[in-house]
């Protein structure tokens, strides 16, 4: 889903990918029915690369007099979040499949390769941002306690949660944590991530 404006609470926000941003997006519509998509494809079948948008892209594509106050961002764990973009990117509901360290390990080997390093959804999250503006953090890990108090209320409907947001955490960790490649692969790639962050970062 793409990222969300909203001119009378002065609000943007941006949808990083893999990030609960179609649970943030239920939420904001749930807070109030004015916030409006935005997308770079008006007349085409939207696409990642259309719908996922930087804070830059989403400047030049709303309006130059809607004033904004606040420009709110979802962001993940890096190593998390890559394990979710690569069980989506091969189709794999990370429940229902036997999901290996190997596979992942091939397929870090073979990125560079394949081009991924342009996909939108592989992107850093640090791509997304405009670090000369203000920025509202809602952290994954966090996310309904950043919600409140971004948005000063804790009566906000909260939907029922995507089921990615029970999934044992050791689950994830046993995926890369004893895997030298996947870890210098993702300390590699999303390095500004967690300077930008402060996500801890295996060595």
């Amino acid at each position: 889903m793409p990222s969300l404006f909203n001119e009378n609470l002065k609000i943007i926000y941006i949808h990083i990918p893999k990030t609960a941003g179609m649970t943030i997006n239920k939420i904001l519509f749930n807070y109030d029915n004015n916030f409006k998509l935005i997308c770079n494809s008006e007349e085409e079948e939207p696409t990642i690369n259309t719908m996922h948008l930087t804070i830059k892209e989403v400047k030049n594509k709303l309006n130059k007099n809607f004033i904004y106050n606040k420009i709110i961002i979802s962001i993940r764990n890096p190593y998390d979040r890559f394990i979710s973009i690569y069980c989506m990117s091969k189709r794999l509901n990370i429940h229902n499949y036997n999901i290996t360290t190997k596979d992942i390990e091939q397929f870090c080997i073979n990125f560079y390769n394949l081009n991924l390093n342009n996909n939108y959804f592989f992107k850093p999250m640090s791509f997304f941002c405009d670090f000369n503006d203000s920025i509202y953090i809602i952290k994954y890990e966090n996310l309904i306690n950043d919600i409140y108090n971004i948005l000063n209320n804790d009566k906000i409907l909260i939907p029922h949660l995507n089921k990615n947001f029970y999934i044992n955490k050791f689950y994830y960790n046993s995926l890369y944590k004893n895997s030298k490649i996947i870890i210098e692969f993702i300390n590699s790639y999303y390095k500004e991530d967690f300077i930008n962050f402060n996500y801890y970062q295996f060595s």
